[in-house]
């Protein structure tokens, strides 16, 4: 029976309470999205950075274990349950590219190619070492495989960040111009259908234009969909 000074117990608790607190972020993000009836799922408190990269390397800490036996079915479930997490959490990160400066994004995909590629290593070895069970083996490396390919896809598209935030804020300029300017003459009121009708075409532009929109609505944002998909259908298939 584990005691309450067994390293492996708190190693554990340390990385449930990582986990919570990022499933805790993904969640205020969707109820925020829903609210404001933006259903591609801004991000705003699971944004990639620094704060969110550090909590994610706690989170999947159990994946990471290349020594500790853990022979029972739950625990090998465990390990499996952090590998998935962060290919969700990869593939979530796909708007976020869209509200970063160059520096940022190559900073940011540079930590967590690090800890992508460190956690797959970290899988192949644990497969040829008798870590990870033999049940447990081909769904691990599907997984791990798959979360690289979701990093590639990532990386691919920020290389098309600094061109369309360039493209869109010429096409708002562009679109801009072609909004006829009508000020009232005088003393004469403003009509409200008229403003409401300015408004609106404002907000359209606005939100078309917005960076994290297009980058969810891109091509890659729904291969990444697919690589999330497939990652939980082999989860769930152990």
């Amino acid at each position: 029976m584990m005691v309450s000074t067994a390293p492996m117990l708190w190693i554990g608790l340390y990385a449930a309470i990582a986990s919570l607190i990022w499933t805790l972020a993904l969640l205020a993000d969707a109820a925020i999205s829903i609210r404001h009836r933006k259903l591609w799922f801004p991000c705003r408190y699971s944004a990639l950075n620094a704060a969110s990269l550090t909590v994610l390397a706690v989170a999947v800490k159990l994946s990471m274990d290349l020594t500790t036996p853990m022979k029972s079915t739950l625990d090998q479930t465990a390990k499996t349950t952090s590998t998935a997490f962060l290919c969700v959490s990869t593939t979530h990160f796909m708007p976020s590219l869209g509200s970063m400066r160059d520096g940022e994004i190559l900073v940011n995909l540079t930590a967590l190619g690090i800890l992508i590629v460190t956690l797959t290593v970290n899988v192949i070895i644990q497969k040829f070492t008798g870590v990870i069970e033999d049940d447990f083996q081909g769904v691990n490396m599907v997984i791990a495989l798959m979360n690289v390919y979701a990093f590639i896809v990532l990386s691919s598209s920020a290389l098309t960040v600094f061109t369309s935030k360039r493209y869109l804020e010429h096409k708002y300029n562009e679109l801009q111009t072609k909004i006829p300017v009508e000020e009232p003459q005088g003393d004469e009121l403003m009509d409200f259908d008229w403003l409401k009708s300015r408004v609106k075409k404002y907000w359209v532009m606005a939100e078309a234009g917005n960076p994290q929109f297009n980058m969810a609505r891109s091509e890659a944002s729904g291969v990444l969909f697919a690589i999330c998909v497939i990652s939980n259908t082999f989860y769930r298939s152990v």
